[in-house]
């Protein structure tokens, strides 16, 4: 996280993985993945991040570290989006399964 503190604190200043690939790649050393692999690996150490409360936002801009809380604005965004496409899916799922179960 030290590199996005330095390198990329608030969202005008994100980075991208390829950015990041071309500029750092001790980093995908440092988390002992390939350069393929390095995406799935930053956005999985950005939710850990979060997890201990530590500012690691991205968006369609790249990888930041959250400088004011509006950094946040487009993660919650993308959350919130995720969390109704899986309800709806919930919903049809559920409703699968009482159409199987009056079918008895």
């Amino acid at each position: 996280m030290t590199f996005l503190r330095t390198h990329a604190c608030g969202e005008a200043n994100a980075i991208t993985r390829a950015e990041i690939q071309r500029r750092f790649p001790e980093v995908a050393r440092q988390l002992h993945v390939s350069l393929a692999g390095l995406d799935r690996k930053l956005r999985r150490v950005a939710h850990e991040a979060n997890e201990l409360f530590i500012p690691v936002c991205a968006s369609d801009r790249g990888y930041f570290y959250a400088e004011r809380p509006s950094d946040f604005d487009p993660l919650i965004g993308r959350i919130g989006s995720q969390i109704r496409l899986e309800e709806a899916r919930l919903a049809r799922l559920r409703a699968m399964r009482e159409r199987m179960a009056n079918q008895d």
